[in-house]
């Protein structure tokens, strides 16, 4: 059982490291479009705080809000999910 615990505490930890990981892309690629937190939050329907909290890492968008966040960015979900090799 201790092993399937600490696999578990691992599984978390590497989803929160890409999470980051993700959310750091969006926000260089949303930068580099030059576009601010406010028009991707209308974009979204959400809040600019709630956008910014995202950005922050302290909350994990979903699967459906990452796809619009890539349609807004202008590029393909595997652009924002992957990195390029």
């Amino acid at each position: 059982m201790l092993s399937c615990l600490a696999k578990l505490f691992t599984m978390k930890d590497e989803a929160i490291c890409t999470s980051r990981v993700i959310v750091k892309r969006i926000r260089k690629i949303r930068e580099s479009k030059h576009y601010s937190q406010e028009f991707m939050a209308r974009r979204l329907g959400i809040s600019q705080e709630a956008y910014s909290r995202m950005e922050l890492s302290e909350t994990t968008p979903s699967i459906k809000r990452l796809l619009s966040i890539a349609q807004i960015l202008e590029i393909t979900p595997d652009e924002l999910l992957f990195t390029s090799s």
